[in-house]
């Protein structure tokens, strides 16, 4: 069992250097027990791990105890992040939250910039509604299983789109376009928004006075 033991500090140690203070502090949350057991289950084939009644636990199947011991902590941040969330959590999982801290937040600044130089507005603002994107993801049916590990990086990516239209029909060098723009979306906002069904992939709609990235 020791074996198993040193092999869950080494995969913490990894979800806590790739994760963060905010990986540790969601840790504590989901498990408020501060304990780690060792199970037996057929659950895995080999080893795994869950979480249950604020505990981390260990599984070992009975009939491979000893079996990759290394790798049961392996999809520790997965299981941390399906974890049962205590009141008053936020409603987006901590993968989600996670992608969104490392992967959008650092990087849709000098993609908003772009926007705002290409409309000369320095006001504009981008509204990605990650809870309302997290809601129609998890409710969906035949959505990507890592889409909760993804969602910053997939709402830059469409921000990034709506700013190569911006540059590609010349906005920046079009007064009339800009003008335009801006009749038609006073309030200056570029929201995200997903629906379970549209013709085609994708759409760019006006209500408002808020222009919708339709997904």
């Amino acid at each position: 069992m020791y074996r198993y033991a040193d092999g869950a500090i080494y995969q913490l140690k990894r979800y806590t250097d790739s994760h963060g203070k905010a990986g540790t502090e969601e840790l504590n949350t989901v498990c408020p027990t501060h304990s780690v057991t060792i199970l037996a289950s057929t659950k895995f084939s080999y080893c795994g791990c869950t979480i249950s009644d604020g505990k981390l636990n260990i599984v070992f199947n009975p009939n491979y105890l000893g079996t990759n011991v290394n790798d049961a902590l392996y999809e520790v941040a997965k299981v941390i992040s399906e974890a049962p969330q205590p009141q008053g959590a936020p409603k987006l999982s901590f993968a989600a939250r996670h992608s969104i801290a490392t992967d959008y937040e650092p990087n849709i600044g000098e993609v908003l910039e772009k926007a705002r130089k290409a409309l000369q507005n320095p006001k504009l603002e981008f509204d990605p509604d990650f809870e309302g994107l997290g809601a129609m993801l998890k409710s969906g049916k035949d959505v990507r299983d890592d889409w909760e590990r993804n969602l910053g990086s997939f709402a830059v990516k469409y921000f990034e789109s709506f700013v190569d239209t911006l540059q590609r029909e010349k906005f920046g060098d079009d007064e009339m376009l800009r003008e335009g723009f801006e009749e038609g979306v006073p309030k200056g906002v570029v929201k995200l928004r997903l629906v379970e069904k549209m013709s085609g992939y994708n759409a760019i709609l006006v209500e408002d006075g808020v222009c919708i990235m339709q997904v």
